[in-house]
């Protein structure tokens, strides 16, 4: 539900109800201006890496069908962020299947986050991809080096290297002051989740399963094939 109440002449946002579950339009109206919030809220957006500084409004939004409440933030850059109630641990991509256990966990923590603080998303993040590597055998000391070497591998073409960097370098914002401000722009933690499960897929789970495909090919077409060159 991002930037439903951007405009203010759209009294009544239409979105998907947490206690009702059905996509309905809300009651919707600004509890609060910036300069005249409340302690409470204040201390609750002091925790939030969004809205930290940048806290702009806060709305309350009553739902037409079951008339539950929900209360939103909305930063000056015109971010939204529900906080009560809580926003589902649902909402970020599932990770891959093929995952391995210790990244799943990481991966975990960094989607149930990464509304709360998008920095530290961001770096559990790159944590992750730092696991992963590992998994697949990679015993370089930093994260840098662990790409660099399955880059010298030759099988990573430039949309994965380009993947790589990014979860690594948006990683890196994360733990350490930088150019890239990940506050601007929370959804770029959810991209980051979607990059991890695609190197998943081109590192584990695309191997795997041509490798699969390609031991059921007969032995004597698979002997006459060119292929063999490259896997002997």
């Amino acid at each position: 539900m991002v930037n439903q109440f951007r405009n203010p002449k759209y009294e009544q946002p239409v979105f998907k109800c947490s206690k009702c579950n059905l996509v309905t339009s809300h009651k919707t109206s600004c509890v609060n201006e910036s300069g005249t919030l409340t302690p409470i809220v204040n201390e609750l957006s002091s925790t939030l890496d969004t809205f930290d500084k940048h806290l702009h409004q806060i709305f309350l939004s009553i739902c037409n069908n079951c008339s539950s409440k929900s209360i939103w933030l909305r930063s000056r850059y015109g971010h939204e962020l529900k906080i009560f109630p809580p926003v589902s641990t649902s909402d970020f991509p599932e990770p891959h299947s093929d995952m391995p256990d210790q990244v799943k966990k990481t991966y975990n923590e960094a989607g149930e986050i990464r509304m709360l603080s998008p920095r530290a998303s961001a770096a559990l993040s790159r944590l992750a991809l730092e696991q992963l590597l590992t998994h697949l055998g990679y015993t370089d000391p930093t994260l840098y080096k662990k790409i660099e070497s399955l880059i010298a591998h030759g099988n990573v073409d430039t949309y994965l290297a380009q993947s790589l960097e990014v979860v690594r370098n948006f990683g890196n914002s994360g733990a350490h002051a930088g150019e890239i401000q990940l506050e601007e722009d929370p959804s770029i933690t959810n991209f980051l989740l979607e990059l991890l499960n695609i190197i998943v897929d081109r590192l584990i789970s695309h191997p795997k399963r041509t490798e699969k495909l390609y031991n059921s090919i007969p032995d004597n077409k698979r002997r006459s094939s060119p292929a063999q060159k490259v896997t002997k």
